[in-house]
């Protein structure tokens, strides 16, 4: 796990074109329904602070 926590991190450090392509679509499940806004998440209290702020 933590080798695997290591391999990420180091990717951070590769200039833009060269880092892997990830798709967090299918990673970020709650989305906010506020018209024009992108926002999605992993984590539903995330969201609803999100929601709030946006207000």
């Amino acid at each position: 796990m933590r080798l695997q926590h290591l391999k990420t991190h180091q990717q951070t450090h590769l200039p833009a074109d060269q880092r892997p392509q990830c798709d967090y679509s299918t990673d970020k499940v709650h989305k906010c329904d506020h018209d024009q806004c992108d926002y999605s998440t992993e984590y539903k209290q995330n969201l609803k602070t999100h929601q709030q702020s946006a207000r």
